[in-house]
């Protein structure tokens, strides 16, 4: 490369010699821009550009010898003498000396002196006439272009020159900007000239003239004049156009000394602003100018405050030059407003649509220029932020806190694409990556729309990083958290969605889905079900990948039913897209293979495959003109098939059935097919279900059992019902084919016959059959069920009615007893399928029939209830069909009351000892009770006989019936409709009329509540051994088959007839307290007549509180805004409709909790309480998730007393926090109330109890804005008066609920959340600090103040311990005591070093306070050690290590502070709580020269030996750490207090050796045992 610089240390010849063979090109090309600050000027194109000049002008130099200059110029006769032939011509000039020589010539011209250089430095005159001349004279030469092209350019060396390398040599201006004299005035006039060429052009239209000017003055040998070249360059920079500033910029900093550096940048600051163009020149130099700290500060700060104004092709560079002069004490603010400031450009992808036509033939062409551009600076801005990240890695931490830091409402696509951008780098940073995304999801993230615009709008970066994308969507799926499991879901359906034109993206996405089928249940659950819904709305884009699909139903063996059907339907939705297709032919051969296979397992996937075949069938015939008779044909074919292969196979046949009504539910079939299909049906069912009626004979048996049964629950009471259900016969016939399996497969032999078989298992599909029927005459009546409203009120044979007595059922043979109860439950299905099917109709007569249906279920399901507990032998028969029949079931049974509470663990008790029946303790069971789950389990209190005797029968046993899903069919959502109802409290007058009993409200809300809380409720986690969820699926089968956005839409007229009850029970458990003068614990108001009310209640607030408790609420507006609506009208009665209607969501959300909250004064229960509260929260975090937690103009005026009871008044956030503050004053009323039970009216007590205490106090905990504040009201008005009440069974005036059962529990919760609340008011005081401007000094006053607090209060609690050492008070302790104390090494002493100068009282009594508790700790610890109590060792090294790092810490503090004789070691004896001293084998004296010296030597426990009757103890003698009384007085140096030495001395042997008896029982205990080397600190202030 030619260089223009001259003579110096690095210029060799040899670089010179090669740098003139480089190639040559034409004079007219330009020569372009460069951005290299350390190449700016592309000298080889340049010298290309005039290199066929320079070789032409060698070959003609002897024949064109007037191209010389000839003039009488002082400059001419200088340089001509000096060597230089300068040419007129357009041709390089040419040196015949070398460079050096020339230098030196021009030097002796203007100074005869050898010593110029000297000579100038001193000042000695210099004829500045022949300076001016030589100058004009050069000036004049260089006025024409080429003149000055080649006066900037190379010279080439003579041929007879003798020197060390030819070839060419520096520029003529460079060689005199070398002379010293010469080179401030040619600087003047370079500037000058460039300034010049900036506005002009030259001749030959080149515009690589400003650049050579530039190349010349950068890197000189010596700056005569540096301040002179700075101002000059730094004027023409601003002066300059466009095109040459820029050119400026690029050569800058190797022009302009280091010392000057700060001017430049301040000129580039000024047009970083102004000329938007140059700003990736101006960032690429101002990375090579030597700045200091504060002007590179100064300009980060500028350039970050304009990043918002960047246009969009600048910002790799901007970002780039940010993120590599972030400090990192700084970082996270400067990350956080890039974050704020930075939006990527959006590249809208065409081709990513949700649209499901076929890959679109329009070709990149088609895409418009700016959306490439678009792209392509996307990309470039997320590697420049990668590549920052790579090389400084504190700052991926910073960006993982901003982020974090986000609330979910204001997170962006450029958040996500950054944390994709940073799991793509950092392999071993994606778990805090996955832990951000999970708690924004559990927060309630919307990330639908999120990912949408991250991926959709920015398509070349999800490309770039789509391995990276793939691996989050994995790792996300896999959660077992379903909201978290979603988003993985999502995350893989936009991907696929917005990579419509790349077939290979959405290849990988296919497959990935595909593989995870190896994973847990759930994910495989959701990944099928993800295919499905991809296969149906982008169909065209699936087919390309049936191959893929074909080969996974290889796997159908291992999937379950649910999993099965997701991936058949995915599959046939591809097939039947194209019937001309080998996957369709293949489909259906596959689907009659496993139809007539023997195993019903392979059955009912055939029955899937033929009804989705059905189903996918006619929607793709319905684009389609034609395809009615030939439809309907092939339907028929399927369906008679299924029926064919189904007949002897009951499980198989109930599947086909029920699917087919799911099927034609949701999506409907052929109409033809349909209609041949119901007359098929109803002429079936007529012939095998029902029977005529014979009037004469109401009652008779059974013909194989002799079972007596009646006629029973006929409605038709005006005129005799005509048909009966032949219940009874039926389910003898399924008994006796049971009965008569065993026998076969015992005798190993069968002789049944496959239509024997059939007719005796038929009642198996009753409810399926009839559920299929009235689904098809539905959907061709538009809705009306009059065809079939004879099945409603006809009668059916039952068990009579004696035999449904406890007393006689026992006395009835097995046989018997397991066809009874075989009947209640088939009775009870048949009644579930009547109420859901009659339960829409409208006319009187049909509504008063489905209320009466509803009363009979509940009479057979309480007969059922009953007896099912005392036939422990029987096996109910599977009535959920897509329940796999082979799966093992736990069948229900019953045991003794209390079960349901959690078992207690422990050592298992002896046999002589009495087990307590209460509700805490484990209960034996009656009857196979112990393998039976909890829920199922009786509700009355158990007997004390053994389990192998008869139960007493004045003492009947009932199981709950919820656990019995599987056999029992499912309720659908239009039941609840009878909620509309008005419900009758009064016992007496609920069997009269039309109203809902309390026990038929009870009834429809549970099961309201079980399908509410399966789609609305909390997420529950997945099993993480991947363990079948088939059972727990039960019952929600038809559920299953509706979206959550459908469900909501469904249940939300609920909300009405939910507020109606509850205000009732409102109203009459207000009335009833005030008949009882407000008493409630009396009997007149909690008895066994209002329980029931109590639970009703309960159930109406868990239903308001999961309807409201729906993530997805808060984005379907008019959803939320009508439940909002609904629940307002019963807050404000006296507002209109229309005004109630106008209310802002702000306004209803207040109305909703105000109407939440005033149910406070009718609760007779604390689980009524708990419920509520959790009510409150669910509106609370509503509130939050909508962006409305500030208060109503109404409410200004509470807000303010809010904020006034508070210390920090003027903190924003007591607003923001308003419900939080309400719901704690919920929360303390409730605590503050006395509750009874309603058995005898004492204090309630035990696990259930202690559970829901704990629940409110972490609410008020975890929603109050100052959580501190409330720890530290409940230990000063509740700790402190349990303390000083003198009673056996003390207790709290102020919080009832304190008493010496719930002591361990309010104990545990505030320990638990004293750490957190400290945190919190922390972060309280510095968000302050940085919006109030409060000085350093006020800061520490304040974070003073809060450790003050806490440290008090956590002694206080430590003493309480103490004082009441019972086991479980000692295990909490030492569970939750070390956190605060790791809190206090972390964050509390830095505040001590800071603190101890100026305010040394304060920081003295804060460790005075804090010793105390510690002091308590190590005794805790020895008492545990001394009882050799497993479970309590083992807390106890983590916390004396704890012990001994604050005393290391608070040594240090002193050292630094130059006090550490303030500081002394001690030895002292063990004692328990008691304050009883613990003998030790090594007696109970140390010696004195070890106790001076402050250190001790561990015994040897391999010498100690155990004396008999005694317990062996450990005998470690520590040292212990205690303060100096001087300490506090003053703080000086050590070398000045030699006195107090000596009696610092003095005084710790006297404490070693004090054994008074007073003194060892005083309560601060002067000498502390400590155990195994760990150390303690005692007061001595």
């Amino acid at each position: 490369m030619p260089s223009l610089k001259g003579p110096s240390s690095g210029m060799t010849s040899s670089r010179r010699r090669s740098s003139s063979r480089i190639g040559s090109q034409s004079k007219q090309q330009p020569c372009p821009d460069s951005e290299d600050i350390f190449a700016a000027t592309p000298l080889e194109t340049v010298t290309s550009q005039y290199s066929s000049i320079r070789n032409k002008s060698k070959n003609n130099q002897s024949l064109q010898p007037d191209n010389v200059l000839r003039e009488d110029s002082i400059f001419c006769k200088y340089v001509s003498e000096a060597g230089m032939i300068l040419h007129t011509d357009d041709s390089p000039n040419i040196l015949s000396c070398d460079h050096v020589k020339f230098k030196q010539s021009i030097n002796k011209k203007f100074n005869s002196n050898l010593s110029f250089l000297t000579t100038f430095k001193q000042n000695m005159p210099i004829n500045s006439v022949e300076l001016d001349e030589f100058l004009s004279g050069l000036e004049m030469y260089l006025n024409k272009p080429h003149r000055l092209k080649w006066s900037l350019l190379y010279t080439e060396t003579a041929p007879d020159c003798d020197v060390a390398g030819k070839g060419n040599q520096d520029s003529l201006v460079r060689l005199l900007l070398n002379v010293d004299v010469l080179q401030p005035k040619l600087v003047t006039l370079l500037t000058d000239t460039l300034l010049s060429l900036a506005y002009e052009q030259s001749d030959a239209g080149d515009s690589s003239l400003p650049s050579l000017v530039l190349g010349n003055l950068r890197w000189l040998d010596h700056i005569v004049e540096p301040e002179s070249l700075s101002d000059a360059i730094i004027l023409v920079l601003l002066a300059a156009t466009e095109q040459v500033q820029r050119e400026i910029i690029s050569f800058i900093p190797n022009i302009i000394t280091d010392e000057f550096h700060e001017r430049v940048a301040d000129a580039f600051t000024e047009l970083y602003t102004s000329r938007p163009s140059l700003v990736p020149a101006i960032l690429d130099s101002l990375l090579h100018l030597n700045l200091s700290e504060s002007n590179l500060a100064a300009v980060h700060h500028s350039v970050l405050n304009n990043l918002h104004a960047t246009e969009p092709q600048h910002l790799p560079c901007v970002v780039k030059f940010i993120l590599h002069f972030t400090p990192q004490t700084s970082s996270y603010q400067v990350l956080r407003d890039v974050r704020e400031k930075l939006h990527l450009p959006k590249e809208e992808d065409v081709g990513g649509g949700t649209s499901s036509e076929g890959p679109s033939s329009e070709g990149p062409s088609s895409r418009p220029s700016s959306s490439s551009e678009n792209a392509g600076i996307a990309v470039l801005v997320c590697s420049a932020i990668k590549m920052a990240l790579l090389l400084k890695k504190f700052l991926v931490n910073s960006w993982l806190k901003v982020i974090d830091d986000v609330e979910c409402d204001k997170m962006r696509a450029e958040d996500v694409l950054l944390l994709v951008v940073m799991h793509d780098a950092f392999t071993a940073r994606r778990r805090p990556i996955h832990s951000i995304l999970r708690n924004k999801i559990r927060t309630g993230l919307q990330y639908d729309a999120l990912l949408q615009a991250a991926l959709a709008c920015h398509p070349a970066v999800k490309q770039e990083y789509f391995d990276s994308i793939k691996k989050l969507a994995g790792v996300m799926i896999r959660s077992p958290e379903p909201a978290c499991s979603q988003f993985g879901v999502t995350l893989y359906r936009i991907s696929f969605e917005t990579s419509a034109r790349s077939a290979s993206l959405q290849q990988e996405v296919v497959m990935a889905l595909l593989a995870h089928m190896g994973d847990d249940q759930h994910v495989r659950l959701n990944s099928l079900r993800l295919l499905a819904s991809l296969s149906h709305s982008h169909t065209l884009h699936m087919a390309r990948f049936a191959i893929h699909l074909k080969s996974s139903l290889e796997q159908l063996e291992r999937l379950s039913l649910q999993e099965s059907r997701c991936l058949l339907d995915a599959v046939c939705a591809v097939a039947e897209s194209d019937n001309t297709t080998a996957l369709h032919a293949e489909l259906a051969i596959h689907t009659r293979k496993m139809l007539n296979h023997p195993d019903v397992r392979y059955k009912r996937l055939g029955v899937l495959s033929a009804v989705l075949t059905l189903k996918n069938s006619h929607e793709s015939s319905a684009t389609q003109d034609s395809g009615g008779s030939g439809l309907s044909a092939g339907g028929e074919d399927i369906l008679e098939v299924v029926r064919v292969c189904t007949a002897s196979c009951p499980p198989a046949s109930a599947l086909f059935m029920d699917e087919l009504a799911s099927t034609i539910l949701r999506d409907g079939i052929n109409p033809k097919l349909e209609r041949w299909l119901s007359g098929k049906l109803e002429e079936s069912f007529e012939n095998v279900f029902v029977v005529d009626l014979d009037p004469k004979t109401p009652q008779k048996e059974t013909s194989h059992m002799h079972l007596p049964v009646q006629l029973a629950f006929d409605l038709e009471v005006e005129e005799q019902a005509a048909i009966v259900l032949n219940l009874a016969t039926l389910v003898e016939q399924l008994e006796l084919h049971r009965r008569q399996e065993k026998t076969s497969k015992s005798a190993r032999t069968s002789d049944l016959g496959s239509t024997d078989a059939q007719l005796q298992t038929i009642i198996l599909t009753l409810a399926p059959h009839f559920r299929l029927l009235r689904m098809l005459v539905c959907h061709l009546n538009a809705g009306d069920l009059t065809a079939i409203d004879g099945l409603l009120g006809c009668p059916l044979y039952y068990p009579h009615s004696d035999l449904l007595v406890t007393e006689a059922f026992v006395k009835l043979p097995p046989e018997q007893q397991t066809l009874v109860i075989s009947c209640l439950f088939f009775a009870s299905n048949w009644f579930r399928e009547l109420v859901n099917a009659f339960v829409t109709q409208k006319a009187p007569e049909l509504k008063r029939k489905v209320y009466a249906r509803l009363r009979n279920l509940l009479e057979v399901e309480q007969t059922l209830s009953k007896l099912l507990p005392l036939c422990p032998s029987y096996e109910p028969h599977l009535v959920a069909s897509h329940v796999d029949p082979n799966t093992s079931i736990t069948l229900p049974s019953a045991a003794g009351a209390g079960t349901g509470a959690p078992k207690k663990k422990g050592r298992k008790p002896k046999a002589n000892k009495k087990v307590k029946q209460d509700a805490a303790s484990t209960t034996a069971p009656l009857t196979q009770a112990s393998q039976m789950p909890a829920s199922i389990l009786p509700s009355q209190p158990p007997t004390s006989q053994p389990p192998d005797t008869q139960p007493q029968v004045d003492k009947p046993l009932s199981c709950d019936l919820s656990a019995c899903a599987p056999f029992l069919r499912e309720l659908h959502l239009d039941v609840f409709s009878l909620l509309f109802k008005t419900m009758c409290l009064d016992p007496d007058l609920q069997a009269a009329g039309n109203q809902l009993s309390v026990l038929e409200a009870d009834f429809l809300l549970t099961d309201l509540n079980m399908k509410l809380a399966h789609v609305f409720g909390a997420d529950k986690r997945s099993s993480a051994l991947g363990k079948s969820t088939d059972n727990k699926e039960a019952g929600f089968w038809h559920l299953n088959l509706f979206s959550a956005e459908e469900l909501a839409t469904q249940t939300q007229r609920y909300v009405k007839p939910i507020c109606v009850h509850l205000d009732k029970i409102n109203a009459f458990f207000s009335s009833l307290i005030a008949d009882h003068d407000g008493v409630l614990d009396c009997s007149g108001v909690l008895n066994d007549r209002t329980l029931p009310i109590a639970r009703v209640q309960g159930l109406l607030l868990t239903s308001l509180q999961l309807l409201l408790a729906w993530p997805q609420l808060p984005r379907h507006e008019l959803l939320c805004s009508y439940m909002l609506r609904v629940i307002c009208r019963k807050t404000w009665p006296e507002r209109s409709v229309e005004d109630v209607q106008a209310l802002p969501t702000e306004h209803l959300l207040w109305g909703v909790f105000c109407y939440a909250r005033r149910q406070i004064h009718a609760l007779l229960e604390l689980g009524s309480a708990v419920l509520l509260v959790r009510l409150l929260e669910v509106i609370v975090s509503l509130a939050r998730k909508l962006g409305f937690e500030s208060v109503p103009e109404e409410r200004q005026q509470e807000s303010e007393d809010v904020a006034s009871n508070a210390d920090t008044s003027s903190d924003s956030r007591l607003v923001a926090s308003f419900y939080g503050h309400k719901l704690g004053e919920v929360v303390c009323t409730l605590l503050q109330r006395n509750w009874t039970t309603a058995a005898d009216g004492l204090p309630d007590k035990g696990p259930l109890f202690n559970q829901r205490v704990a629940h409110l106090l972490q609410c008020w905990f975890r929603t109050n804005p100052r959580p501190l504040k409330v720890i530290q009201q409940i230990t000063v008005s509740g700790i402190d008066e349990y303390m000083s009440s003198s009673n056996s069974n003390p207790s709290s005036e102020a919080f009832p609920t304190l008493n010496k059962h719930m002591l361990v529990i309010y104990l545990s919760c505030l320990l638990s959340n004293l750490s957190p609340s400290v945190k919190k008011a922390l972060a309280v005081i510095d968000t302050s600090s940085l919006s109030d401007d409060l000085s350093t000094q006020e800061e520490s006053v304040r974070s003073l103040a809060v450790w003050s607090s806490a440290v008090e209060v956590y002694t206080k609690l430590i003493r309480v311990v103490k004082k009441h050492h019972s086991r479980s008070l000692l295990s909490a302790c030492l569970k939750f005591a070390r956190p605060f104390l790791e809190l206090f090494l972390s964050l509390g002493m830095p505040l001590m070093d800071s603190s101890l100068k100026d305010h040394k009282d304060d920081v003295c009594q804060l460790l005075k306070t804090l010793q105390s508790a510690t002091r308590i700790l190590q005794i805790i610890c020895t008492e545990s050690k001394v009882k050799k109590d497993v479970s309590l060792t083992s807390y106890v090294p983590l916390i004396r290590r704890s012990l001994a790092t604050l005393v290391f810490r608070v040594k240090a503090m002193l050292v630094h502070h130059n006090c550490s004789r303030a500081f002394w070691l001690g030895v002292l004896k063990n004692r328990n709580l008691d304050g009883d001293i613990i003998a030790t084998q090594a007696g109970d004296t140390v010696p004195a020269e070890r106790e001076g010296r402050g250190t001790s030597t561990p015994t040897d426990d391999s010498s100690l030996h155990q004396e008999e009757g005694e317990a062996e103890h450990e005998t470690d003698s520590p040292e212990d750490v205690e303060l100096d009384e001087l300490s506090d007085i003053e703080l000086e140096d050590d070398n000045s207090s030699e006195d107090r030495n000596a009696k610092g001395r003095k005084k710790r042997k006297n404490v070693a050796e004090s054994d008074d008896d007073e003194e060892e029982q005083e309560e601060d205990e002067e000498e502390t045992p400590t155990v195994d080397g760990a150390t303690d600190y005692s007061t001595s202030f």
